[in-house]
């Protein structure tokens, strides 16, 4: 009788000895399964601070800049309150979400949330104080 060949065991090589493995696909398949995933690391410029500091594509801008040291201020975390609101003059934020507390206006004039921002390249940016 057959025995079931599961991708995973094809992948590794163990499962049914008839199963032959296609050094394309397979191959294909098992590099990218073996290979780590490191998110985009970005710098960010904070008020035309002598320091960037750096800002993984993983992490919030707003947590990025406090885990350098940096203060901004912040309320909520999840965009809604506002209290963070900063103006981006150069680079590109995404969002998880559509719209998180901005209207389509102000995310136009450069305005962002960097408590639901994530950095798509390196930022220039200033908060209000």
């Amino acid at each position: 009788m057959p025995t079931k060949t599961t991708l995973a065991d094809a992948v590794s090589g163990s499962g049914d000895s008839s199963w032959q493995q296609s050094d394309s696909l397979l191959g294909k398949i098992k590099a990218v399964l073996d290979t780590p995933t490191t998110p985009p690391h970005f710098q960010a410029q904070l008020d035309s601070q002598a320091t960037p500091f750096g800002a993984s594509a993983d992490q919030t801008v707003l947590l990025s800049a406090l885990a350098a040291g940096h203060e901004l201020l912040s309320s909520c975390r999840n965009g809604v309150c506002r209290t963070c609101i900063c103006r981006l003059h150069s680079g590109r934020v995404t969002y998880r979400m559509d719209w998180p507390g901005l209207s389509a206006e102000e995310k136009a004039a450069g305005w962002f949330l960097p408590c639901v921002a994530y950095p798509a390249s390196d930022l220039c940016i200033s908060s209000i104080d």
